[in-house]
């Protein structure tokens, strides 16, 4: 297990797949760009994908690189993800990203390739017919990430190093920030924290960017992934300060080493490593009614998911061949079914998949100042002892556990306390090196207790 620092009361899911049955996905291509919901219909998702064309994870994407042969525009399911059928007013367009206004849910954008111009087109009738009139934004960067929120929009081009575009009218003006050299490969808003946050290439500027002034500033979180490319970012909307990304390592020949997943639990101001090493992520999502169920897509590595918010994460791959190239991954916002809950995930080459087993069992976890309970740690740094004061509820056997940064576990063994305040000792931890710990006690009612300490 990973946890935070100073952590009060947060849910985490204990995840149990029955059976994984991802089953292919029919009406959609091979190349799965983006997957998109109608904030206004749960069951409605858009997907943007093609037969073939542009990589957008290739090291050579320069200003003015073109190759969208076969583009295919987007599909639509009215059910969820089960099926998607093909929308013929877009069907030969390369769509690289789609959003919905927010004030006015029949409103889309969407930036896309057409006729050999990159521009912002726009739905009114919520996807269904386009205007191609509308025509904004023209130029040779591929604006591959789009956000609306408060009446203003942005961009993240890909190929370019002035990669930050907004506008206040709907791209009809289209405003590129020339102050931060960056390539964007991720975009995204907090609507709960009111942050945006991209993920910078290692064009120019590499690391994660943060603004919590729509834009006006922007500060820079990359201490631990320094000379990185980033892929994804994705902020809690549980934990207040802690963000995830996904990067690689683009060597001087152009090929890439893939460098897994990182954590911050400071706002970005140190990032670690995590148990996914070693392996590319591509993307990063949570469920939109559980946002401690999360899901990444790791390429051939298939998909992890983390059922406590990104601490611990698990490969869910079963009947998922390692040939297939995952590249994306969404949670439909649905209910549990009896089964679980729906996942997608979209691959580079392969179409789309889906799964419906995901069955995550919901249970309390308690922080360090619960007004009735408390775990406090002394002395802290520790030497080879430590004593822990910890109140409960009732006569009980509880669980200790102490793992690494990574949520390797070090120590586990079971203690007896009783009703009211307990000092639990621990008298040999000779077996710990230097370095910092996390240290939790699960009760008989699968409440769990976390704390951090160091030792010298």
């Amino acid at each position: 297990m990973k946890f935070l620092l100073n952590i009060l009361v947060f849910l985490t899911i204990s995840l149990s797949l029955h059976s994984q049955n991802w089953q292919k996905v029919g009406g959609v291509n091979d190349r799965v760009q983006k997957i998109k919901h109608d904030l206004s219909d749960p069951n409605r998702i858009i997907v943007s994908s093609n037969l073939f064309g542009i990589d957008l994870q290739s090291t050579e994407l320069v200003p003015g690189y073109i190759l969208y042969t076969k583009a295919s525009g987007i599909q639509i399911s009215t059910d969820g993800g089960v099926s998607f059928t093909e929308n013929i007013s877009i069907d030969s367009v390369f769509v690289f990203d789609l959003v919905q206004d927010t004030d006015n849910n029949q409103v889309w954008y969407a930036s896309v390739a057409y006729e050999n111009d990159r521009i912002i087109i726009k739905s009114s009738d919520n996807c269904n017919t386009w205007d191609f009139e509308y025509s904004n934004c023209e130029g040779t960067d591929i604006i591959h990430n789009l956000v609306y929120t408060n009446g203003k929009m942005f961009g993240g081009a890909v190929n370019t190093a002035k990669g930050i575009y907004s506008s206040d009218d709907n791209f009809v003006s289209c405003n590129q920030n020339a102050d931060i050299n960056v390539s964007i490969r991720s975009f995204s808003y907090s609507e709960k924290f009111n942050t945006l946050y991209f993920a910078a290439d290692n064009r120019g500027k590499p690391g994660v960017y943060t603004s919590e002034d729509l834009g006006e500033n922007w500060s820079k979180k990359f201490y631990g992934i320094d000379d990185l490319r980033i892929h994804t970012v994705h902020r809690s909307e549980w934990y207040d300060d802690m963000y995830l990304c996904g990067a690689d390592y683009v060597e001087i020949d152009k090929s890439t080493t893939p460098k897994g997943l990182y954590r911050t639990t400071d706002h970005g101001q140190s990032w670690q490593a995590t148990s996914i090493q070693d392996v590319y992520v591509y993307d990063i999502v949570a469920h939109p009614k559980e946002p401690l169920l999360l899901a990444a897509a790791c390429g051939k590595d298939g998909v992890y998911i983390s059922g406590n918010g990104g601490f611990t994460w698990h490969e869910k791959n079963e009947d998922l061949s390692d040939t297939i190239d995952i590249r994306k991954v969404f949670f439909p916002s649905l209910d549990k079914s009896k089964s679980g809950f729906r996942l997608l995930a979209g691959s580079y080459g392969d179409g789309m998949f889906k799964t419906e087993n995901i069955d995550p069992d919901i249970q309390s976890i308690f922080f360090n100042n619960s007004p009735s309970q408390k775990l406090d740690i002394f002395p802290n740094p520790i030497h080879n002892k430590l004593n822990i004061n910890f109140d409960s509820e009732l006569t009980q056997d509880i669980e200790i556990t102490i793992t690494n940064l990574i949520g390797e576990k070090i120590l586990s063994e079971t203690k007896k306390v009783n009703k009211g305040n307990n000092v639990i000792q621990l008298n040999d931890l000779s077996i710990i090196n230097s370095g910092t710990y996390f240290i939790y006690i699960k009760q008989k009612n699968n409440q769990i207790f976390v704390n951090k300490f160091s030792k010298k």
